[in-house]
């Protein structure tokens, strides 16, 4: 008989686990798609790329975040006016690690603009 009372509890455990990870797939994508997060990530994932300071952090995410308003419809900054903003603010060791990270994507861009333009 205790084996399968232990049995039983297992087996509710292991539903309440699957109901909490599928809960908890249904929340996050939503959440990542505040403009406040994004700008965050983006960087987060700077900081660590290219090694700022406190105060390049709080001036690069205010750039982010104006760029991810801006994504969301509100008028302003542009991906190319952000870059050129945050090139602005980092030293040149900085600058030279910008460039060699997102020199891909810079190409990617290019590419696109250009099946535009046909």
């Amino acid at each position: 008989m205790k084996k399968y009372i232990t049995l039983f509890a297992f087996v509710c455990m292991l539903f309440l686990g699957m109901q909490t990870a599928a809960a908890q797939e249904d929340v996050e994508p939503s959440a990542m798609d505040t403009p406040e997060i994004k700008a965050k990530l983006k960087t987060i994932d700077l900081a660590k790329t290219v090694e700022l300071t406190d105060v390049q952090i709080k001036q690069v995410y205010e750039i982010f975040l104006a760029y991810e308003n801006n994504s969301q419809g509100i008028e302003g900054m542009t991906l190319a006016r952000a870059r050129k903003e945050i090139t602005n603010l980092l030293l040149p060791g900085q600058r030279e690690k910008f460039a060699k990270t997102f020199s891909k994507e810079v190409a990617r861009e290019r590419k696109m603009e250009r099946g535009r333009d046909q």
